[in-house]
């Protein structure tokens, strides 16, 4: 269930709810913004603030592990991840045309965001928003 936290994260970052289950990038950005590292962001699963199904805010985190794994390639490969996930869920939800294309479309805004949180984490100097978990320290 989200938080009234995660209400003002939707509205900041998106004007408008999250498409469910959760587009993985979306879901990976909340987690960006919400922890510090991927080590402090390890029960992202249960944190009530990222908004969406288990299974995507699961992909949300293997596209971070991803993306931060130094290897080349490993943008574009965490992208591939959660486009992967995506197409999978338009599968099983063919009658919500709709609602693949807003989740799609949010992704898309996301990205910028994404790309600049995951450099603050990459270069090991986080900034604090004022989405952070209480109790997280910055690096």
């Amino acid at each position: 269930m989200a938080t009234p936290e995660s209400w003002v994260w939707e509205q900041d970052r998106l004007g408008e709810p999250v498409e469910y289950p959760g587009h993985p990038l979306v879901l990976a950005t909340m987690v960006l913004d919400r922890y510090t590292s991927l080590d402090a962001a390890a029960d992202a699963l249960g944190d009530s603030f990222i908004i969406g199904s288990g299974c995507a805010v699961r992909c949300a985190m293997d596209v971070l592990e991803a993306a931060l794994s130094g290897n080349a390639g490993a943008l574009e490969s965490a992208y591939v991840h959660a486009e992967h996930y995506w197409n999978g869920w338009a599968t099983q939800t063919s009658s919500d045309a709709a609602g693949v294309t807003r989740g799609r479309v949010q992704a898309d805004r996301m990205r910028p965001t994404f790309m600049r949180r995951l450099a603050d984490w990459k270069g090991g100097s986080p900034v604090a928003t004022k989405y952070a978990r209480a109790g997280i320290d910055v690096a």
